[in-house]
């Protein structure tokens, strides 16, 4: 029997722990220590640096199991690779240099020759590469739950005469049932997004919803007013998270290319809500001022809640990207120190320093780690600082608060029109609000024209467009609010059909489409990052807005009159007519001086 050929120590190694590794490979070995390696070594004859001390020690204490060797070592022993078993971290193996090689080399080539490692997300796990059945589920129930926190806004006003009745208010408090949701509303977002950008989407919505349950459970058993207004305060702070999580969730899942029409049900969810609270609670509180079914009211809303809550432990998977990351790092990591591995058993083992595959596991977990200062100065002020800073979410969160604000006004006018000037009960009232629906659902071609527009520009852009493309459809907005404010105002009286002012909603429900969808897809695609972020600061700025406005919206119809108050909506509105031409005209370039927006 012949002895192996002896290696000279002239051979080139890229570090030690190679060279124990190579030597374990050709023996056929678990490699279980270094010092079980260096005793096979001493009965072939070969020869092995010795092992640093700090070498040593990390590997003796954490065995890297994660990984098996692939043995395909030339003539010159130059090369020895390490296949991931789980295929999650790739790396990309640097030129094999002697010492002399490497001093002579400069610093610049040597960091280009450094290993490479990138942590991704395999196909079942990236939600943008889920099934379309999968996606749709996923977006109907997000938008599902914003629609339910949308109809609690506005249900509670079809009860008005009830609390009036059975809590002696004046109709100032009586509006306060609507304010204090808003309240709530406009807290809210600002808290739920970044919380959502830190521990999931999936987590607040299992925190926020029962949350929103309960607090209608309190709502429907009050006994006294203060302790309904509240309820409903929490009921609104537990209700926001949806204005920004729905949206941000739908951005998660959905290429920009296939966004638009997920958005615009996210967006028909926004005011669908809404439109169709005064006519639900109209029904459902009935017209005795002394009847207790304005419970009913908030019953149907815990109702909604459970069965959202229910819906989301089912369904609702998390979808934002850096949660995803974060969470598999940590899996990879307590596998790899346990030594169990990810892939298929093998019992070939190297032992290799943690720093090698530990490394971007590491990395990716310390991005993620929070302190109570890092959440307050960082996270939650963040919406705050975008919406003060950043001039395309400034402008975006003006035009859409108008948008919402004219919504609440109306919640407002319509009874001073239709009740006072028609006669109308309060659940003809909500009936009223149908063709503002009518305007809303009469987008949808408009819509696809528009959607059919942006893929034309990706297509000829080798499937990029930029966000400003968007704005083409909210040019419409403005004009649309013009012509149904004039309308609504002017032909508001007894002596003409009351008809005619219902059918001026019509064209002011597709403004609202054409302002919001436009908007919120721009934004989104602004500030993909920081969607849930943006999306909140908008939600916030919209439902500050919509606090004051029912403190004075039936005060200003009731001064003066539907048509002068109508006309003021209608010059402000004349007056936003040529701001979404100035941005598709300088937005990119605004947008390019932005310190969080995407570049072109």
């Amino acid at each position: 029997m012949t002895d192996p050929p002896r290696r000279t120590s002239s051979t080139s190694f890229r570090s030690q722990h190679d060279l124990h590794s190579a030597t374990a490979t050709k023996l056929n070995t678990p490699s279980t220590s270094h010092a079980n390696l260096h005793a096979h070594a001493h009965a072939l004859d070969l020869d092995l640096p010795p092992i640093p001390k700090r070498l040593k020690a990390d590997v003796d204490e954490v065995p890297f199991s994660g990984r098996r060797p692939i043995d395909d070592e030339d003539d010159n022993g130059d090369e020895t690779r390490f296949q991931p078993q789980s295929g999650e971290i790739t790396r990309v193996a640097s030129p094999v240099l002697g010492s002399a090689e490497k001093k002579s080399r400069s610093g610049e080539q040597q960091e280009e020759e450094e290993e490479e490692w990138k942590l991704t997300l395999d196909d079942d796990e990236d939600p943008t590469k889920w099934k379309d059945s999968r996606k749709w589920a996923t977006t109907a129930l997000v938008c599902l739950i914003y629609c339910t926190a949308t109809l609690t806004s506005s249900i509670a006003t079809g009860a008005a005469h009830q609390y009036a009745h059975q809590f002696s208010v004046t109709p100032f408090h009586q509006s306060l049932i609507l304010t204090v949701y808003m309240i709530g509303l406009a807290i809210g977002p600002p808290i739920w997004a970044p919380l959502s950008e830190t521990y999931g989407r999936l987590t607040v919505n299992l925190v926020s919803l029962p949350g929103y349950t309960l607090f209608n459970i309190g709502c429907a058993l009050s006994p006294s007013y203060t302790s309904l207004l509240v309820c409903r305060f929490f009921v609104g702070l537990c209700g926001a998270s949806p204005q920004s999580n729905s949206g941000a969730t739908i951005s998660d899942v959905w290429p920009p290319a296939q966004r638009l029409w997920p958005m615009f049900i996210y967006t028909c969810a926004a005011f669908g809500g809404p439109v169709l609270g005064p006519l639900c609670g109209g029904f459902l509180a009935g017209e005795n001022p002394e009847s207790h079914r304005w419970r009913w009211i908030y019953w149907l809303l815990t109702i909604l809640g459970g069965v959202s809550t229910l819906c989301v432990v089912l369904v609702q998977r998390e979808t934002y990207r850096p949660v995803l990351l974060k969470r598999k790092a940590l899996r990879l990591l307590r596998e790899h120190r346990s030594g169990s591995g990810s892939g298929t058993a093998t019992t070939e083992k190297v032992e290799a320093p943690r720093s090698i595959y530990e490394r971007e596991l590491l990395a990716t977990l310390d991005s993620q780690r929070l302190t109570v200062r890092g959440v307050l100065t960082t996270h939650v002020s963040r919406p705050f600082k975008m919406l003060l800073t950043e001039l395309p979410l400034a402008y975006a969160a003006a035009w859409t608060s108008f948008a919402y604000a004219v919504l609440f006004i109306f919640f407002e006018a319509f009874p001073v029109v239709f009740g006072a000037t028609y006669g109308f009960t309060a659940g003809q009232v909500g009936l009223a609000f149908l063709p503002l629906g009518i305007g809303i659902l009469a987008t949808v071609p408009v819509v696809r024209y528009f959607n059919r527009l942006n893929l034309a520009i990706r297509r000829e852009n080798a499937g990029r467009a930029p966000p400003e493309a968007r704005l083409k459809q909210g040019v419409l907005s403005a004009p649309m609010f013009v012509v149904g404010f004039f309308w609504f105002g002017w032909t508001a009286r007894r002596s003409i059909h009351w008809i005619s002012p219902m059918l001026a909603t019509i064209p002011i429900g597709a403004g609202l489409i054409f302002s919001f969808n436009s908007l919120s897809v721009y934004v989104a695609e602004c500030y993909t990052a920081y969607a849930a972020s943006a999306l909140g600061a908008m939600a916030f700025s919209r439902c500050i807005l919509a606090v004051f406005v029912p403190l004075f919206g039936r005060t200003m119809f009731q001064g003066l009159g539907a048509g002068w108050a109508a006309s003021i909506l209608a010059f402000v509105s004349l007056a936003a007519v040529p701001i979404p031409f100035l941005f598709q005209r300088y937005g990119p370039a605004v947008r390019q001086r932005s310190r969080m927006a995407v570049k072109d």
